[in-house]
């Protein structure tokens, strides 16, 4: 899918996986495990969401984030912030992910992992 594969899918050179720094060796066999700064953002929620459990916390989430986005940032910028919750909305939109009454500082992961 478009957000397993993002790269197959748009066509861009901005996610190509030669450019993470990892020795072939290392490079992940599956493109959907490769997560890259330069990738939407809304991919890499999405792949940041397929590692998690079923109830994922969401500064958690946002901290995970921000670390793939801003590597060298100490602190989380409103522009981060931003685009967290932009692409939060985009999955709990598209039926991946859903709020829960029970902790309102977790999402529910609404799909599963395929063995």
């Amino acid at each position: 899918t478009a957000l397993t594969d993002s790269r197959r899918i748009l066509g861009c050179s901005c996610c190509a996986e030669d450019d993470d720094g990892m020795a072939e060796d290392q490079a992940p066999s599956d493109p959907s495990e490769v997560i890259l700064g330069s990738m939407p953002d809304t991919v890499i929620l999405y792949k940041l969401h397929l590692s998690a459990g079923r109830m994922i916390n969401l500064a958690d989430f946002l901290e995970a984030f921000n670390s793939i986005v801003e590597p060298d940032a100490d602190a989380i910028t409103p522009e981060v912030y931003a685009r967290f919750v932009q692409s939060l909305s985009e999955l709990e939109l598209l039926g991946f992910v859903s709020h829960t009454a029970r902790k309102v500082d977790h999402i529910v992961r609404l799909t599963s992992t395929q063995a």
